[in-house]
């Protein structure tokens, strides 16, 4: 592997374990500082830390029982580690998918240890609230919007190219 690939791994994995960390250190302050639906205001009614857990999916869904959502998460991570390899990803498509793995890692340590996610940011106006969520979420939803903008800008350049060569 030349020195250029060694750095690039490097990064992915620091990225991935960088999320997995402060995932875990922010869970781990609000369930050793909180009690269970406890709430904290930081920004009003906007912006709260509430100690929660989540034993469905993704924006609290039940689709199945705690196995489902492990097998998938596992599942998940492999499909992510194959796309890494099966094909050429920019800067912006590979930050996305080492945020991804690094937080389905950290919802799928909860899984395994408790049997639910730990979430506790909880935005919203008044009783109009967004589902609570946590670090490794948010690491997810910003990996999947970078992977979503890599297919995007990669769409845009291949249309430009086409139409510079039938010009």
């Amino acid at each position: 592997m030349n020195m250029v690939k060694k750095i690039v791994w490097l990064k992915l994995i620091s990225i991935s374990v960088g999320v997995i960390i402060l995932d875990r250190l922010t869970k781990n302050i609000v369930i050793n500082s909180m009690f269970y639906h406890q709430s904290i205001s930081v920004l009003g009614n906007f912006f709260k830390i509430v100690y929660v857990a989540n034993p469905g999916g993704a924006f609290g869904t039940r689709l199945g029982g705690n196995y489902f959502y492990i097998l998938s998460a596992i599942l998940a991570s492999i499909i992510l580690v194959l796309w890494l390899f099966g094909k050429k990803h920019s800067t912006m498509g590979l930050t996305g998918i080492a945020l991804m793995f690094g937080g389905a890692i950290g919802n799928l340590w909860d899984r395994f240890t408790i049997g639910r996610v730990i979430d506790f940011l909880d935005f919203g106006i008044g009783t109009t609230r967004w589902p609570t969520f946590n670090i490794a979420d948010s690491a997810i939803t910003v990996g999947i919007c970078l992977l979503i903008l890599q297919e995007l800008i990669k769409k845009d350049d291949e249309k430009e190219n086409n139409e510079e060569k039938h010009s």
